[in-house]
């Protein structure tokens, strides 16, 4: 009994602790960007989906979300506000929507996608016009910026949950997932930043690729927006319950112990699962 009342406090302080782990950064639209080193992996040119959760608080021409573009001979991807007053539409590649598409202070998803030359823009999962000519998009040395444009076009307001594919998406691909934690392994999956750091100055790709990236100006981290598959949903069931704490503890003690024995051990009933009943 005594070792149950030791670990019955540890399971609901563990919990309450991944539940409140949802962060973003909130950009000044002055100088404050995230830089992230360039990569060949980072070179897309012909199919890839950007996303991003975005929650402008005023609007400005061409402020950058997601920008691989900082010189007009050597043409990157990216996603921005339009330079069409007041501002309030999106420009992907060079082909914008409508303005008024946007309102200050209301989270946003946003899903841009080229495939094979065809850019496809979504907003909360629905599809908006688009018009202009696309971009040429070459690969380049150019460093990948979040919140930035070229030229200094900074984004004001936050931005959360960054998804880089090297793939196209399709429209129902986007929907099922934009509410929800990835697990970074997903095929295409070339970049992932959840925001949920909470603090210090880097922003870790969760795909294990490295591609970390750096904030820069003064950039302050901020509430994000709360995703439906909250991390800690270790068994996977799509809530966060008294299960996933026990597995929690249980790796937290076999972590502490510096073995992994541990953690196998607690499954006493040896159905492949760690739950109350073990």
């Amino acid at each position: 009994m005594k070792l149950l009342h030791t670990i019955i406090p540890i399971i609901f302080f563990s919990l309450n602790l991944i539940i409140g782990q949802d962060h973003s950064i909130n950009f000044d639209g002055n100088d404050d960007f995230i830089l992230i080193s360039d990569h060949t992996s980072l070179d897309l040119t012909e199919n890839y989906t950007l996303e991003a959760w975005i929650f402008p608080e005023s609007f400005d021409w061409l402020a950058g979300i997601i920008s691989k573009y900082h010189t007009n001979a050597a043409n990157g991807y990216m996603l921005r506000l339009t330079h069409q007053s007041p501002y309030t539409g999106l420009g992907f590649d060079e082909v914008v929507t409508s303005t008024g598409v946007l309102n200050s202070n209301q989270w946003y998803h946003i899903a841009a996608v080229n495939n094979g030359g065809d850019r496809t823009l979504y907003i909360n999962g629905s599809e908006y016009t688009l018009s202009g000519t696309p971009l040429n998009v070459v690969a380049n040395n150019n460093n990948l910026k979040i919140g930035s444009d070229y030229g200094g076009r900074f984004f004001d307001g936050r931005i959360d949950e960054i998804r880089i594919w090297d793939i196209p998406r399709n429209q129902d691909d986007i929907v099922a997932t934009m509410d929800t934690v990835l697990s970074g392994a997903e095929t295409g999956l070339v970049a992932y930043y959840t925001f949920n750091e909470g603090s210090g100055d880097t922003l870790f790709d969760q795909t294990g690729h490295g591609h970390t990236g750096t904030l820069m100006g003064n950039p302050s981290w901020a509430d994000g927006y709360t995703l439906s598959g909250l991390l800690g949903d270790i068994n996977f069931d799509e809530s966060i319950n008294i299960y996933d704490a026990v597995m929690l503890v249980a790796i937290m003690l076999a972590h502490e112990d510096g073995t992994e024995l541990q953690l196998h051990a607690c499954d006493t009933n040896q159905d492949g699962v760690i739950d109350i009943e073990d």
